[in-house]
């Protein structure tokens, strides 16, 4: 009886190290895409080619004044049924660690990096204090504190994705400052 217990300790001592020495190779492990680090916490979004390479083309043609460079992040809205708007937007983190972007779980791939990415419902219905929210059933009354962004032209790029993978998916319908 005792070396059956001797036995399965063992067994379960080294079924945990092999687990978690598998659990640490995944996260450590490169992923197909040009060397973008993989990161099991992030949601990851791969956009239509043609806007990866519109947001790449449009983040490494900015000229900034000085040597400040921005951190990048996207914002994605539905405009209609097809048709979606990436808004291209920059933030200093270290300046705002609050900032959306820096507690937002989901990035996209943009050539070799990782931008965060946020949706225009982030905006809509989160909150900048997840603390104090009110009770059940009286959280419209003002208890919940909402933050609005107002971006002034910021770069933009609407395009057709969805469900349709048709002809004219990824297809950009305009670029530009809106």
């Amino acid at each position: 009886m005792k070396k059956a217990a001797i036995i399965l300790s063992v067994l379960a001592v080294i079924l945990n190290v092999e687990c978690s020495s598998l659990r640490n190779n995944t996260t450590n492990n490169k992923d197909y895409l040009s060397g973008v680090q993989s990161d099991t916490t992030k949601i990851v979004y791969v956009f239509p080619d043609s806007v990866e390479v519109a947001v790449h083309e449009y983040i490494t043609q900015k000229k900034w004044i000085r040597s400040y460079k921005p951190s990048y992040y996207l914002l994605l809205e539905k405009d209609t049924a097809d048709v979606y708007r990436l808004v291209v937007l920059h933030y200093e983190p270290s300046y705002n660690p609050t900032h959306r972007a820096n507690r937002s779980n989901r990035v996209a791939v943009i050539n070799d990096k990782r931008l965060p990415l946020i949706f225009d419902y982030d905006e809509l219905f989160g909150t900048v204090d997840a603390v104090n929210i009110g009770k059940f059933g009286e959280r419209n009354e003002g208890y919940v504190k909402r933050s609005i962004t107002i971006y002034e032209w910021p770069y933009t790029i609407y395009f057709i994705g969805g469900y349709n993978k048709g002809r004219n998916y990824g297809k950009i319908i305009k670029r530009g400052y809106y």
